[in-house]
């Protein structure tokens, strides 16, 4: 009789059982990675969800209650009443009646199921495969700190929503910026943990200039939540110049203040920081015997993704945002950012430094 160690996944080690761990990895990967799915779909569903106006619809948070929908006539009619003592109803939207309204709340209501679906496969499986001795103390760990950022992402969505319910007809930029940021975290926590379970460990020390490079990615998506906050990919379209000029005239007239909150600012350092990022991929994935063989595909993908999201960032600009191509060009990022991480964890350890040395 083996010792119960050997029925679970104790450090994700095949040794004791190799097909109880083997089956461990894949239920394990593949409730990870439909996880990091959901992730995805929720950035996306967020970006229909902001531009078409719809995120301020819904004025309550209610957790367990606003699982369901209105289901009555009584029950839109106190919704749209809600909605309408908000500055966006009655600075933008006072032609609105209940029909129109309920256009907006669906996509505010769908991205808020998502976001409480995502918590049922989350804790369901989490439950199943403790019950099960799946989970080791090192992955409990990094479980429960995805669970926690979880919570914390939802919590800044309504903190997020807040700050459009008083004053202004819009949320704050920077708390659109940092709830977008933190479902790129969440996303890279979640897929990587996932890597980690079905590829195992990854040996050595992560390359410094990948490190750099994803760090880049990351930094162009908290811009990407500045730029949409501010609306700030409507005021120029010409590419590559911005009103005929290399640098928009009186771009530094405002300060640091104006560089992070005024619409041409903001949509020339995006700019910028696309091309850096651009040039940075190409440098690296053209860098000769850069990165050992099993890591290579992932650097040509990145390469690809990197080039698809360039190209769909200035049709985006060139054709003034509109809904699909801002919604392909907002999947981009998640491509990109996925794959410099991933490429940055296949590049770890003593295969890559040989490779560099040769």
């Amino acid at each position: 009789m083996q010792p119960k160690a050997a029925d679970g996944l104790e450090a994700l080690s095949p040794e004791p059982n190799p097909a109880a761990s083997s089956r461990a990895r894949k239920a394990i990967g593949a409730w990870l990675l439909t996880g990091a799915a959901l992730v995805g779909l929720m950035v996306l569903v967020g970006g229909v969800t902001r531009l078409t106006g719809s995120g301020l619809s819904i004025t309550h948070w209610d957790i367990v209650v606003g699982t369901l929908p209105p289901l009555t006539d009584a029950a839109w009619e106190v919704q749209f009443t809600r909605y309408q003592k908000t500055p966006q109803y009655h600075l933008l939207n006072s032609h609105m009646g209940i029909e129109d309204f309920k256009t907006i709340f669906w996509w505010e209501y769908i991205h808020r199921l998502i976001g409480r679906l995502m918590g049922l496969v989350f804790v369901i499986p989490f439950v199943v495969f403790v019950r099960k001795g799946w989970i080791d103390s090192g992955l409990g760990r990094r479980l429960s700190l995805i669970f926690l950022l979880g919570l914390a992402q939802g919590a800044l969505g309504w903190y997020m929503v807040k700050s459009g319910l008083v004053d202004v007809p819009w949320v704050s930029p920077y708390r659109l910026a940092a709830h977008l940021g933190l479902a790129f975290v969440l996303l890279g926590l979640i897929w990587t943990t996932a890597l980690n379970v079905l590829e195992g460990p990854a040996p050595g020390r992560s390359d410094r200039l990948l490190i750099s490079l994803t760090g880049l990615v990351f930094l162009q998506v908290l811009f990407g939540g500045l730029v949409a906050g501010a609306k700030a990919g409507l005021v120029e379209s010409s590419f590559p110049l911005m009103g005929g000029r290399l640098v928009p005239e009186g771009l530094f007239e405002q300060g640091l203040r104006g560089l992070l909150e005024q619409p041409v600012p903001l949509q020339f350092i995006h700019r910028t920081l696309g091309w850096l990022v651009l040039l940075s991929v190409i440098a690296v994935v053209a860098a000769p015997k850069k990165f050992p063989p099993v890591s290579r595909p992932t650097a040509i993908w990145l390469a690809a993704a990197t080039g698809v999201q360039f190209l769909l960032g200035v049709l985006t600009v060139m054709n003034r945002v509109p809904l699909v191509l801002a919604v392909l060009h907002q999947g981009g990022a998640i491509w990109v950012f996925l794959s410099a991480l991933t490429l940055t964890r296949r590049s770890r350890g003593s295969d890559a430094e040989a490779a560099r040395e040769v």
